[in-house]
């Protein structure tokens, strides 16, 4: 029997898209037949990185407007998609990195979330709820909810020490990283830029001003992923790009602060600016982390020529925390478990 599995993949950006390849990877070890439900957006990637499975353009999330009604619509929308595509294809198991409208359609199909909800949940201080917003706050509160009761099994990334004790669906794994990055090799022949910036948020005077201070310091040796202001001096690419390569072979980054970005930044050892996005309770949680640990230079948008001086002048060191990168492996390990636990792994 050739069990099917329906991985959903929520977003627009590279985080969520980064975090589902080793998972896609491993689960291909088994020969699992895995479907991808996910935008259009989602599907560019993809093609850029590996165009063999077969995708449904579920996840409407090409929204202009964050309203309640608007989410209610998209909601309803990617719950009938959702609930047509697991009737025609007779899905085994379904995989998600936080899509609600999944939990809605029966609890026939174990469901596995992949996010650092529990994990966002467990490190609320009313310092960082100050420094969000009351609709990231909502969502982040209301994620956390979820997570603990309505999957089959929720996989929460964690970066700290010591680990949370696991509950009754909630198992604490280790941060995941795309294989690309363990690669050391055969990039000898691109190009090597100062600095790689990956903008976000939408916020154009900001992208504007920190692309402005790379063209002071770093002219003719910037690399710029998704900007669109095409300042003399700096080389842009699209914001689909596939953007390893040129993580490992520039020698400082800028990013903001969500997970993947933080855990990347982490892995490479690089020295970085880290510009968390206003509002966001995750990024403000990650940022304290890095705080913590002492790595890198954290500023806001407002502070972000004071946080650039600094930035210029530190120099590379080695991780001060030693982390362990094998999340993706924890997480096969773990989905294969319920696979076993409903009598569908061979």
């Amino acid at each position: 029997m050739n069990y099917k599995v329906l991985y959903l993949i929520n977003g627009l950006g590279l985080g969520n898209f980064s975090r589902s390849l080793p998972i896609l990877e491993g689960l291909k070890r088994y020969n699992y037949q895995v479907d991808i439900g996910c935008s259009k957006r989602i599907q560019e990637l993809f093609k850029k990185h590996d165009n063999s499975y077969c995708f449904h353009e579920i996840i409407q999330h090409e929204i202009k407007s964050s309203s309640i009604n608007q989410r209610i619509k998209t909601i309803i929308y990617n719950y009938k998609k959702i609930r047509q595509v697991i009737s025609d294809y007779d899905y085994n198991l379904i995989i998600t990195d936080s899509i609600y409208e999944c939990y809605l359609i029966t609890k026939k199909i174990p469901i596995v979330s992949i996010n650092h909800i529990p994990y966002c949940f467990r490190e609320i201080t009313i310092k960082n709820l100050l420094n969000s917003s009351i609709n990231s706050t909502f969502l982040e509160i209301l994620d956390f909810f979820i997570a603990k009761t309505l999957p089959s099994l929720t996989l929460a990334s964690f970066f700290g020490e010591p680990k949370p004790h696991n509950s009754r669906n909630v198992k604490y794994i280790n941060p995941i990283i795309r294989k690309d990055f363990f690669l050391t090799s055969d990039f000898h022949n691109k190009k090597k830029f100062k600095v790689v910036f990956m903008p976000s948020g939408g916020n154009y005077e900001y992208t504007l001003k920190a692309e402005k201070l790379l063209q002071r310091y770093f002219y003719n040796n910037s690399l710029v992923i998704g900007g669109s202001n095409k300042l003399e001096g700096l080389v842009y690419l699209e914001a689909n790009a596939n953007n390893y390569r040129y993580l490992l072979n520039s020698e400082r980054i800028i990013s903001n602060t969500g997970i993947m970005s933080t855990t990347e930044l982490l892995f490479l050892g690089k020295p970085f600016l880290a510009i968390p996005l206003p509002g966001h309770l995750e990024q403000q949680i990650n940022s304290n982390f890095l705080k913590k640990v002492d790595y890198g230079v954290i500023c806001s948008y407002d502070d972000i020529e004071t946080g650039f001086e600094k930035f210029i002048k530190i120099s590379k060191k080695e991780n001060q925390r030693k982390l362990q990168f094998n999340g993706a492996e924890q997480a096969i390990s773990e989905i294969i478990k319920i696979l076993k636990k409903y009598d569908l792994h061979r």
